[in-house]
């Protein structure tokens, strides 16, 4: 793997408790180490508590196991899809996460979502963010210029 010489690193959205660069810094060293970096790696690295990534996570595990069955419920709903009338699974999700008027967030099946003026907004724009995120992730692969052209023209 080819040595990344001093690269700065920043959080995009959702950072932890610590510097981006102690991650990113993280994440280089155990890819040159094994080859790529697995999640796996990182919370191994963590783990003692003197480490700086220590407090990124979670260590109490009667809470990790609970935000771990959190995620395994989000992950579930994700990936849930209708049959269509054909027999075949659509590749849309069957629910999709939306706001709630005075009641925070969840998920709601796709189809009542899409009837319900606020909710449908919020499902457009989320699909919009989708979008420009993976335009921003992928912007620099000229093959893709074609279809960052199509997604231009909608957002």
């Amino acid at each position: 793997m080819a040595v990344i010489m001093s690269v700065r690193y920043v959080w995009g959205h959702g950072g932890a408790s610590v510097r981006a660069q102690l991650v990113g810094e993280a994440v280089v060293a155990i890819a040159e180490r094994d080859g790529c970096c697995t999640p796996a790696a990182l919370v191994e690295l963590a783990r003692p508590k003197a480490h700086p990534l220590h407090s990124a996570f979670e260590w109490n595990n009667r809470i990790a196991a609970e935000q771990w069955r959190v995620q395994q419920a989000r992950q579930a709903i994700n990936s849930v899809r209708c049959v269509n009338a054909e027999g075949k699974a659509e590749e849309a999700p069957a629910f999709v996460h939306i706001q709630v008027e005075g009641n925070g967030e969840g998920y709601a099946p796709l189809s009542v979502a899409l009837t319900i003026p606020y909710q449908s907004a919020y499902v457009v724009e989320e699909a919009l963010a989708a979008l420009r995120g993976i335009r921003r992730r992928y912007q620099s692969i000229s093959e893709l210029a074609g279809v960052w052209s199509a997604i231009d023209a909608v957002i």
